[in-house]
């Protein structure tokens, strides 16, 4: 299965299932995958089963030094999806981290090696696979946590968003230096709730 190729840094990935007690309504100018893994703006989007959280993911970041703050920006990063999916009603986390490859979901590779030129992560979504540069390579913590945010938000579903603040426009990454002030938009979490609250989807297990 192929990738999404997305102007300024991202990739696509995979989703969930949910419930949730508030209506929510697509925002505008925010496109999803639908069949076949294309960027739609209409009709049913893809998605994973609420059964299938949450997804593990095995960071192999340990072999490039600077230990801490690749756990940092990976925490932070899986941190606020599980937050954010709380906030729309799921009952378990999105994302957890495993130390055991095989048993991961996700592989997140920090090597570079599949990330496009002037590109800063990728989310293949047939693959299971999040792509990101060394960390150094990343002006500062804030920018790779934000990079990472968006390419884990891609294998929910949603793809870019074109309203310049949201974490998930594909130009957005360097809106924080800080990596402990990095939060969603109002309009991601929405558009995560839009998708998790489809009783007509096409699930990425089929």
């Amino acid at each position: 299965t192929g990738y999404f190729e997305l102007k300024a840094s991202a990739y696509f990935h995979k989703n969930t299932g949910g419930t949730a007690t508030t209506t929510f309504s697509k925002p505008s100018q925010y496109g999803y995958i639908g069949n076949g893994y294309q960027e739609v703006f209409n009709g049913k989007p893809m998605r994973w089963n609420k059964n299938d959280f949450p997804l593990t993911i095995y960071s192999n970041h340990l072999y490039y030094g600077y230990s801490d703050e690749y756990s940092a920006v990976v925490q932070k990063a899986i941190n606020v999806w599980n937050n954010a999916g709380r906030s729309i009603g799921l009952t378990t986390n999105i994302f957890e981290l495993t130390n055991i490859q095989s048993y991961a979901d996700i592989k997140m590779d920090w090597s570079g090696q599949s990330v496009p030129q002037g590109a800063l992560g990728v989310a293949m979504p047939g693959r299971n696979l999040i792509g990101m540069l060394p960390l150094g390579r990343y002006n500062g913590l804030g920018a790779a946590g934000e990079t990472l945010i968006q390419e884990l938000g891609h294998l929910l579903g949603p793809v870019h968003s074109h309203v310049r603040y949201d974490v998930m426009n594909g130009t957005a990454h360097g809106h924080w230096h800080d990596l402990t002030e990095i939060e969603l938009t109002d309009r991601d979490r929405q558009m995560l709730g839009w998708i998790y609250s489809q009783t007509d989807y096409y699930s990425f297990d089929n």
